[in-house]
């Protein structure tokens, strides 16, 4: 359905009053052919272009800001998520062992959930 022309000047005004107040623009160049892709994969996550791109900003940067989610007012989609998982004390320590100097066991956990996610992605 198309939107109606009392809708797009009531988001015209919104955005006029808001937008430049709330947020910072980005222009984003990709090689020809990337923005399909990258409109593809966004369709398929259920989510827009802009809310897509910022989400993989946001888990490349380690979270930390909140996304628009396309309604109108204060509405931020947060995507930090706390779990709390139980490991044998075997499984633990097979855990602990591979983790690289430094690296934390949330950090370990982040990565190999954010490996499993592109793996599924790429099919």
């Amino acid at each position: 359905m198309a939107m109606s022309e009392a809708r797009k000047r009531a988001n015209k005004k919104w955005n006029d009053e808001n937008l430049q107040k709330r947020y910072d623009r980005i222009q984003l160049i990709v090689p020809k052919g990337e923005k399909d892709k990258i409109k593809a994969a966004a369709q398929a996550a259920n989510e827009s272009v802009n809310s897509f791109i910022g989400h993989a900003i946001e888990l490349a940067m380690g979270g930390g800001f909140g996304i628009p989610d396309g309604n109108a007012g204060d509405n931020v989609i947060s995507r930090s998520i706390s779990l709390s998982i139980a490991f044998s004390d075997s499984d633990m320590d097979s855990l602990t062992a591979l983790l690289k100097d430094g690296q934390t066991v949330e950090d370990y956990v982040k990565a190999a959930v954010l490996e499993k996610m592109r793996a599924d992605r790429e099919g």
